[in-house]
């Protein structure tokens, strides 16, 4: 199991933001791109979220 990395969602009109705790993200530049971008996707609920166009990194 992971610890998990200390968050909030807000949300301003009609768009969100994810706010992180910059000491909790991970110090290598790429595992840190990658994690964001997980979080990115999952927050969605549209199809084109949870389908992006890209290759996501595995977890």
């Amino acid at each position: 199991m992971s610890e998990g990395i200390a968050a909030m969602w807000k949300r301003g009109g009609t768009s969100k933001g994810g706010f992180f705790v910059a000491d909790e993200l991970p110090t290598d530049i790429a595992a840190r791109d990658a994690f964001l971008l997980r979080a990115a996707i999952s927050v969605g609920s549209s199809s084109a979220t949870k389908n992006p166009p890209f290759d996501v990194p595995p977890r």
